[in-house]
């Protein structure tokens, strides 16, 4: 299977660093690769990269001989091997950069910062799974479910192959769904062809499950490394065979599945993870997307229980989460939902107040925009701080903003829009917004380039915006509405209410200015026709 499913790195014999991504070689099965790899660097046989096959899994190394380390890849059948040759060189120079000069002191801890670099590794060396299956059995409506988006409600025949790459957790991989039709079965050996996984799709009819027989041979030809499974769609219709029926008669493993019903996502995704011989609760790779349903789990009972406190602090790690998976949007929806649930904790009672040494005739004791009550029950941050993370940014403004009020983010730069947070703090500007006043200028660009307000999107009050003022070579600061400098007989003010060029007396090049397109014969000045 192409996949990178165990990275090593040796010095001494001693494994010094570990990573799993799916299901792993026993350690007495990897002592024993250990010995053969061994073995043939004291033979004097490794050139650059050695390689050898241990059942399904091909082992493919290099070494470092003057610092006695070894780099190993655990991967699949079908990989590339030029691909995985220069990701495991790729593995090898930036560890050597990042630890050659500190091999023996090491700390295991400092491995944390080599981790991206695995995850974009991983991402490199892409699984193909490809969907099989005649017309009309729902490859495209599963493919849609895989990728969590609006299942079709009625049948589309798919033209013609298409290849998504889909994300599951940390997971990326190639998603094939190819032509049902037969008139295109001339190209489908070589679309399966090279397949790490296949999912055989039948819509759980005896004649569509009899006639897919022709696809588990297909697949034994093209791609006998193949990891294979049957999908048994369409369980919810009547007269459908049962999985038990169904994998009689095909030989191969078999899921159940109602493909057109969002909630069978999590059905379907459990079933990939089984194909790639992937635990959800062990990969690095998925044990994100396991951990947040588990947390989505736990806030649904807390919230039936009347535990607010409790359900906010799951929405809180479940949106933590979210951004970790790269899912920006269930990131907002989850943050959200959280700040929604705070509003409605209790105060503060008077025995916190003590222990917290607060006010308790004042609900804000330190004045950050936070009640105290908040501050100790829901942010955990110093009700008598208003900057619990020293960081020039009241926890109020923070927490108002999306930002983490326990954690030093000044410097960072959500909006993109080249203000730190802590400028948009002093400039009072929104941090997620690059333009908070809609202007047509960043904030940053406000700020450091025309020096104009990046709250007020007419800083000189002249009536056109800034951002206008600024792409027609005007001055956002000083009140020019009067001028003409196209000599067209049209102000400013009235070029910008007109959408007009300012310094083009002829905008649409129709040959009657602006000015006489507007005051004397009612024309379009945009339009020359």
């Amino acid at each position: 299977m192409k996949m990178l499913r165990q990275i090593y790195i040796l010095k001494d014999g001693n494994i010094i660093y570990e990573k799993d991504f799916g299901k792993v070689l026993s350690s007495e099965n990897f002592q024993s690769i250990y010995q053969e790899v061994e073995a043939e660097i004291s033979r004097g046989l490794l050139n650059d990269f050695g390689s050898s096959n241990f059942f399904k899994h091909r082992i493919i190394y290099t070494v470092d001989r003057a610092l006695k380390l070894i780099f190993i890849f655990i991967i699949g059948f079908n990989d590339d091997m030029e691909t995985v040759k220069l990701e495991l060189n790729k593995l090898k120079n930036d560890f050597l950069e990042s630890f050659g000069d500190i091999l023996d002191n090491l700390d295991p801890s400092l491995f944390e910062i080599f981790n991206p670099l695995i995850e974009s590794i991983h991402k490199n060396i892409k699984t193909k799974i490809s969907l099989v299956g005649f017309s009309g059995v729902g490859k495209t409506t599963i493919t849609k479910l895989i990728r969590n988006e609006e299942v079709p409600e009625t049948h589309i025949p798919t033209i013609t192959g298409k290849v998504s790459t889909i994300k599951i957790g940390k997971l990326t991989f190639h998603l094939w769904d190819f032509a049902g039709q037969e008139q295109f079965s001339y190209l489908w050996n070589d679309f399966i062809l090279g397949s790490d996984a296949v999912l055989l799709i039948t819509n759980s009819t005896l004649e569509n499950v009899e006639k897919s027989k022709y696809f588990v041979e297909l697949i034994k030809e093209q791609t006998p490394n193949a990891h294979s499974a049957a999908i048994a769609n369409k369980q919810d219709l009547d007269g459908a065979l049962s999985v038990e029926k169904i994998e009689e008669i095909l030989g191969i493993k078999t899921y159940s599945m109602v493909a057109i019903e969002p909630n069978n996502r999590d059905k379907m995704v459990q079933i990939v993870a089984d194909i790639l011989e992937m635990n959800m609760e062990e990969s690095t790779l998925l044990k994100p997307l396991f951990e947040r349903d588990q947390l989505i789990q736990l806030a649904k009972k807390s919230l039936e229980n009347g535990d607010i406190a409790e359900s906010a602090s799951y929405f809180d790690k479940i949106a933590d989460l979210c951004l970790e998976l790269g899912d920006d949007a269930l990131y907002k929806e989850f943050y959200l939902k959280s700040e929604k649930l705070k509003r409605y904790l209790p105060d503060i009672t008077n025995l916190q107040e003590y222990q917290n040494n607060t006010d308790l005739n004042d609900s804000d004791s330190d004045d950050d925009g936070l009640t105290d009550g908040q501050e100790v029950n829901a942010y955990f941050t110093d009700p008598n701080d208003p900057d619990s993370d020293n960081d020039g940014m009241p926890d109020g403004w923070e927490v108002n903003n999306s930002l983490n009020p326990n954690v030093d983010d000044s410097a960072n730069d959500p909006g993109g829009d080249r203000l730190t947070n802590l400028q948009e703090y002093q400039n009072d500007t929104d941090p997620n917004d690059s333009d908070s006043d809609d202007d047509g200028l960043t904030d940053g660009q406000e700020v450091n380039a025309s020096f104009t307000d990046p709250n007020d999107p007419d800083s000189d009050d002249v009536g056109m915006s800034d951002g206008w003022e600024v792409n027609n070579s005007l001055n956002p600061n000083v009140d020019d509405s009067t001028n003409d400098p196209g000599g067209d007989r049209l102000t400013n003010l009235q070029e910008y209410q007109n959408d007009t060029d300012p310094n083009d007396s002829d905008s649409d090049d129709d040959e009657l200015t602006d000015g006489q397109e507007v005051n004397d014969y009612s024309t379009d000045p945009n339009d020359s026709g």
